[in-house]
């Protein structure tokens, strides 16, 4: 049996608590789950009650093997550790979600890469013209 001494990382109950949650919703059992997102059941087991965090590998499993939504997917990352708040709130935003899984993209050629960075710089550079303040960001010396 678990005791209360079992030490845990800060965030992993807070982690177990919502995975525990997504998965009854989805009216999947533990074991289930854990064969759709080829981990051992007693991980899933020992994340869901807090006793250990999860890898970015292992979090990205669960969530193919859950089919989360992207608020879904950054409530976990962010009860995980793995996500700020503000960066959530930013990969809820669907086009900037479909944005960041662009640039994630292995395939993605760095001439591609760099075409679609150059437009996210025009689209700051925009709204900063247009009298709005974003957080100030140390120049990187590549000029205007």
């Amino acid at each position: 049996m678990r005791t209360a001494q079992t030490r845990t990382a800060s965030g992993d109950s807070k982690l177990g608590r919502r995975l525990e949650k997504l998965r009854a919703e989805r009216g999947l059992a533990k074991n289930e789950l854990a064969a759709r997102a080829s981990i051992d059941p007693s991980t899933l087991t020992r994340i869901e009650s807090g006793e250990r965090g999860a890898s970015r590998t292992v979090l990205d499993r669960l969530v193919a093997a859950l089919d989360l939504s992207p608020a879904e997917y950054s409530d976990l990352l962010t009860d995980a550790g793995l996500l700020s708040h503000e960066a959530a709130k930013l990969v809820e935003h669907p086009e900037l979600a479909q944005l960041t899984a662009l640039l994630s993209d292995p395939r993605l050629t760095v001439e591609h890469r760099n075409t679609l960075l150059q437009y996210v710089t025009l689209a700051v550079r925009h709204g900063l013209a247009l009298g709005y303040a974003g957080r100030a960001r140390p120049d990187n010396g590549e000029g205007q």
